[in-house]
């Protein structure tokens, strides 16, 4: 046997023990590790998908709904106009863009009304060059490389919604898209902004908060409402109990007003609401974890580019608990 070969078949018997290894390993790391080790390509598409739900609904995201129907083409002339044009405005952008690469694939995306068809395109930029020193043998030298900044875009055709994920800015996302749609799908249809407005009046009555066990989350609580009186634009109201006890909101304002109950009344409508959700530990934390989710009408949050706790509450919980619309 040669020396080549002797080391091809160690470094097969090493990946199978990994695999092995890896395999009774019940994390997220282990299940990542023998994706990687099995099928690099779908450990690929994973990050992609993931990097594109963690930015979402993020300060680097945008969403469109498209007024015709869309099924876009991946022709290499329409592919090869696309990255053209979009390598354009980021060189117009920052002077990045000097390369640009598409890739794209078909994946499952979950809502709360159930999966849906999602064409994941991934876009990779040449950024602006970095120097900096690395030691050559014994002397430190310069170095200068240029990394690749990320972009997704992502397009379900059966509800024509496109979401764009990208540095700079909402202008800049816009034409992204435009671009999109007239490359891809050959359509110059002029796009809507998706947006979502919080409809916080839902929490002047108790709700149940409906989730999936597999989720983790163990309770929901209301612990802040801010009301505005509608009949009277000066006025606010603040409603208030402490995160560490296991208080009621609602018992607290009613013993608080009796009759006079803000909460009860139509004319004080609510601005401002803050919910703490409680996750069960995993296996590696000593207690269970707790977040501070802040919603302020008509659109404001602190859920943009949190943790994965506020993304799964922000993508999947806030539409299935009744407090936001889509317009």
């Amino acid at each position: 046997m040669s020396r080549g070969s002797a080391r091809s078949s160690r470094s097969s018997r090493l990946t199978r023990r990994c695999s092995t290894g890896v395999r009774s390993c019940n994390s997220d790391e282990g299940r990542g590790l023998l994706v990687l080790i099995e099928n690099e390509g779908a450990f690929d598409q994973a990050l992609a998908t993931a990097y594109a739900d963690r930015m979402r609904y993020g300060r680097s995201w945008s969403g469109y709904t498209i007024p015709v129907p869309v099924e876009p083409r991946h022709d290499p002339s329409r592919l090869a106009a696309f990255e053209a044009e979009v390598g354009d405005l980021f060189k117009a952008l920052d002077g990045s863009g000097r390369k640009l690469k598409v890739d794209f694939f078909e994946r499952r995306g979950g809502h709360s009304d159930g999966a849906v068809r999602v064409i994941h395109y991934s876009v990779y930029v040449e950024g602006l060059p970095e120097s900096g020193f690395e030691f050559e043998r014994d002397e430190p030298t310069r170095r200068t490389r240029r990394p690749v900044v990320e972009a997704a875009i992502c397009c379900d055709p059966d509800k024509r919604h496109v979401d764009i994920v990208s540095k700079g800015g909402a202008r800049m996302r816009e034409e992204i898209a435009r671009s999109f749609v007239r490359c891809l799908a050959g359509s110059e249809a002029e796009l809507e902004p998706l947006r979502r407005h919080f409809v916080l009046d839902r929490l002047k009555r108790p709700i149940a908060f409906p989730r999936d066990q597999a989720d983790g989350i163990k309770d929901v609580r209301v612990t802040l409402i801010r009301l505005a009186n509608i009949e009277d634009r000066f006025g606010r109201l603040t409603i208030e109990i402490d995160d560490a006890e296991a208080g009621n909101i609602y018992v607290t304002s009613a013993s608080w007003f009796g009759d006079a109950d803000p909460l009860k009344r139509p004319n004080w409508r609510v601005t401002h609401a803050k919910l703490r959700i409680v996750f069960h530990r995993e296996a590696r934390e000593k207690r269970d974890k707790a977040i501070t989710v802040e919603l302020r009408a008509p659109n404001g949050s602190n859920l943009k580019d949190q943790t994965r706790r506020h993304q799964l509450v922000s993508v999947k919980y806030l539409e299935r608990w009744g407090l936001i619309e889509k317009i």
